[in-house]
């Protein structure tokens, strides 16, 4: 596992810098000038995905590097340099451009003695040189940031695997709340956690649980993820805390995936926040699915007054429809996809009081010709969960219900 941190003002320069290289297509979008050209490889153009063109064209041991180019979080131009920084968004545009060579841009020393100078008062003017006064200090940074990337591993072809791993504490022995989140998975991932696990410390990637549970900071079933939380609110993490990934991937091709995740983070000192937001994750292991199509529904009474601000299903390779209602009706996920469903989002939250419901239901078509159950292998088992992002969280602490 390997950590790299910085303040967010140093990623700009340093991402212009990534790619610089030569070849035969011409390179853009760093607004810098300079020229350069690179070639994009046929089998790379057609793929729609930033981060997976990215790492199409420059390999996946480039995986921190395209996590930068195709981030979209938000980059504080360098030096306080007036104007907006600009990152492409994920898949913007259908395909990710490199930057051309050299793009990183240059730095003119100002000339020498270019710092002022002091005029003395005229002769006899009968006073003492006063100085000026100190420049008031820089204000403090608007957040720090931190990639985290976990080891490579394979993933061979037909396989249905989870892996995990540990990282000891990255954010410096203090608490801190995450303000701004953003994973990368190769092609072929379904979902992946980011735990919070007390004196985890440093490990290699292991086989896992399919089934393991913990509170977490960020979660995703897309290749390319984005949790995001309103001012003044954020994901909460101790100093007493480490992190655990912990991934499912599903090779339904005929060629080893190599996988490996990037994980891009944004934090704060606890002390800025206001409120921390924590997870929503409700889950019934119970679940029966007979051949055919059939719905399952199950309802939980949320325990006090919160805000969701999104959420999303899982389920497995059988499931057809999914949907998270509050009692009063308003609808917060529906969908039908089970492989790479895209979360439903409430930047202001969605107000659900003390004591309503969130009702969630699946359906699925089982055409297996047996009964399935709760497991963790997607072409065999099912699931059936809703998981979300809420706040105000007491303490931090998630709401969790395994039916």
């Amino acid at each position: 596992m390997t950590k790299r941190r910085s303040l967010n003002a140093l990623w700009l320069p340093l991402a212009g810098l990534l790619f610089a290289c030569g070849g035969t297509e011409q390179g853009g979008g760093s607004g810098q000038g300079a020229t350069g050209t690179r070639e994009i490889p046929e089998e790379c153009k057609g793929i729609a995905n930033c981060w997976d063109q990215c790492t199409c064209v420059l390999g996946i041991a480039a995986g921190a590097e395209c996590a930068s180019q195709c981030s979209s979080i938000p980059m504080a131009p360098p030096g306080g340099a007036g104007g907006a920084s600009t990152v492409p968004p994920a898949g913007a545009g259908g395909s990710w451009t490199p930057p051309p060579a050299g793009a990183g841009g240059s730095t003119t020393p100002p000339p020498a003695g270019a710092g002022g100078s002091t005029t003395p008062p005229p002769e006899g003017a009968g006073g003492a040189v006063e100085p000026p006064p100190p420049p008031p200090p820089p204000p403090p940074p608007e957040y720090e940031t931190i990639t985290v990337t976990s080891d490579f591993f394979d993933v061979p072809p037909g396989n249905d695997v989870y892996r995990c791993q540990n990282v000891a504490n990255p954010f410096g022995g203090r608490d801190v709340d995450i303000v701004y989140a953003e994973s990368f998975m190769a092609s072929g991932s379904h979902h992946m956690f980011v735990f919070k696990q007390a004196g985890a410390g440093n490990g290699p990637v292991e086989v896992c649980n399919g089934v393991e549970f913990k509170p977490y900071i960020h979660s995703a079933q897309t290749p390319q993820a984005v949790s995001s939380y309103p001012p003044g609110i954020g994901r909460y993490i101790t100093a007493g805390e480490d992190l655990r990934f912990a991934v499912h991937y599903l090779n339904t091709g005929d060629t080893t995936i190599q996988a490996q995740v990037v994980l891009n983070l944004h934090y704060v000192d606890s002390s800025r926040v206001t409120a921390h937001a924590a997870e929503i994750f409700l889950n019934d292991v119970l679940i029966r699915v007979p051949p055919g199509t059939s719905t399952h529904t199950k309802s939980f009474t949320v325990p006090y007054d919160l805000k969701i601000l999104g959420g999303v299903s899982h389920m497995h390779k059988r499931g057809v429809g999914f949907s998270a209602k509050v009692d009063d009706g308003r609808v917060i996920y529906e969908g039908t996809d089970w492989d790479e469903p895209e979360p439903s989002s409430f930047p202001d939250g969605l107000d659900i009081r003390k004591g309503q419901n969130i009702t969630w239901s699946c359906t699925w078509n089982n055409t297996t010709g047996t009964t399935m159950t709760f497991g963790e292998r997607a072409e065999f088992d099912e699931m059936c969960i809703f998981s979300g992002v809420y706040y105000p969280a007491p303490g931090g602490w998630g709401i969790s219900t395994q039916f």
